[in-house]
């Protein structure tokens, strides 16, 4: 049973292609055995080589001329509304067609699933969980939103077990199917959905009170919102393994005595014997490796019926998904740094929410203790901005010095150009940042201030990484 046989030499198109979670699809579809095209717009995005990489076509504009009469499904980012021209085709024609988060609910009917969740850290647990059960020969594949830092980046394994990044916003992920979850934080964000952090909390306890019975929840407890789902999961779903995890003595896997020395966390997990490594820095991103581990150890508990809390301290299986935890390096576009001429160090990160950012800066002060940190910031959304304003400029003003862009609009937004502009030169005014829309300009400003062994982060969920590559070759080139 799984997925593939629905999709094998099926020929999908997909629109928004060049989605996080839409190119991870992509590939796996490929991997199934389905014959991908799409399109997306002209703007840059980070998954362009993981699509290249698969030979998988994409089409640079929005036009139905593309949809190929032999098509057999549409599947489309939720940016996208029915008046697209594809959408709008594809009904015309009668093609099956699917959402991204429907179709991940399609998957997760034939295929064992187990959702990630959580605010913040989603995409790197997602990573790391696939990364540890791929050296058990277990048949997984999985769908997150950022291609794997290093090799091997194939997420599709055989379709039996799945690994889904499970986003909140618009309540997506309560369509999926799962035998398991794992919640990493509980964060107020999307205020063009969620009215508050309360209501954000209410549909994490959806999502967890839905998975499927005899299953498991691993959540982080070292929030009042984590710990608070833990005890109601507890309380209502008991024929459900809940494992809590966290650096507070409450969580059943606590994590203690963390240092950071020669570029690599050290750190102890209660119940386990021996020091264990993390390649990320800091205690934020060595919990979502824990949070892997532990979902990851469970999943292959439960092939055998062998879940308890006993069994993940007892048996060997938690202590080797951390040990194998010690070779994951990351996703791309998730603090991906170079080191270029003079020291300089360029990162591009994907942080577009101020918990995210200030996360990304304090690892990045724990990596480069004595260096000066330089932000480009694109902030993404006008809800979000508004709704976080002051929590984004007390970030960015505990840095050394910082660039806002124009604030993005995604595509399910209405902002237009000038009050995206308005609202950004407004931010870096709070913040005491310099804002430059244009980016040539923004482009040698930088430049011109940047100083032997500055880290420079060009930061946010919109179109930086055409930054981030214009500002490394120049570097490259000694053009400062």
């Amino acid at each position: 049973m799984g997925f593939s046989r629905d999709v094998r030499d099926k020929r999908v198109f997909m629109v928004g292609i060049k989605g996080t979670g839409m190119a991870s699809l992509a590939c796996v579809l490929v991997d199934a055995g389905a014959e991908i095209s799409g399109s997306d717009s002209q703007e840059t995005f980070f998954t362009e080589t993981l699509l290249e990489d698969k030979h998988i076509v994409c089409h640079n504009s929005f036009s139905e001329d593309n949809l190929d009469d032999s098509t057999d499904m549409v599947i489309y980012s939720t940016a996208y509304d029915k008046n697209n021209p594809y959408l709008a085709e594809a009904e015309r024609r009668h093609i099956p067609l699917y959402s991204y988060p429907q179709f991940l609910a399609e998957i997760s009917k034939t295929s064992t699933c187990y959702g990630v969740a959580g605010t913040h850290g989603k995409t790197t647990a997602s990573a790391a969980a696939y990364s540890m059960l791929k050296p058990t020969g277990l048949p997984v594949f999985a769908v997150f939103g950022a291609p794997l830092l290093h090799p091997p980046y194939r997420t599709y394994d055989g379709d039996s077990i799945g690994i889904l990044e499970s986003c909140e916003y618009q309540d997506h992920y309560l369509l999926y199917r799962m035998k398991g979850a794992l919640v990493t934080t509980i964060d107020f964000d999307h205020p063009d959905y969620f009215t508050d952090e309360g209501a954000v909390y209410d549909s994490f306890v959806s999502f967890c009170t839905r998975i499927e019975s005899g299953g498991c929840v691993v959540i982080c407890v070292d929030e009042d919102k984590g710990s608070s789902l833990a005890k109601l999961v507890t309380r209502e779903r008991k024929d459900l393994t809940v494992i809590t995890y966290g650096t507070t003595r409450e969580a059943d896997f606590c994590m203690y005595d963390y240092r950071y020395e020669a570029f690599e966390g050290y750190y102890k997990i209660s119940s386990l014997d021996g020091t264990f490594i993390s390649r990320l820095p800091g205690i934020p991103l060595t919990l979502d490796i824990v949070g892997a581990a532990l979902l990851s150890a469970s999943i292959v508990l439960l092939q055998d019926n062998l879940l308890t809390k006993e069994n993940l301290s007892k048996l060997p299986i938690c202590s080797a998904m951390l040990r194998e935890g010690e070779r994951f390096h990351g996703c791309k576009g998730r603090s991906e740094a170079l080191k270029l001429n003079d020291g300089i160090v360029l990162v591009n990160d994907y942080a577009h929410h101020p918990t995210e950012m200030s996360v990304t800066i304090e690892s990045l002060r724990l990596r480069y203790p004595y260096q000066r940190i330089i932000v480009v910031f694109a902030p993404h959304t006008v809800s979000r901005t508004k709704a976080l304003f002051d929590q984004f400029a007390e970030v960015l003003s505990s840095v050394d010095i910082v660039f806002v862009r124009d604030v993005y609009a995604s595509a399910r937004e209405d902002g237009d150009r000038q009050s995206c502009r308005l609202l950004a030169e407004s931010l870096a005014r709070q913040a005491g940042a310099q804002h430059i829309a244009d980016e040539n300009e923004l482009c040698q400003t930088v430049l011109s201030m940047l100083k032997p062994n500055d880290v420079c982060i060009t930061m946010g969920a919109g179109n930086n990484k055409q930054l981030f590559h214009l500002l490394a070759s120049k570097i490259r080139s000694g053009l400062r």
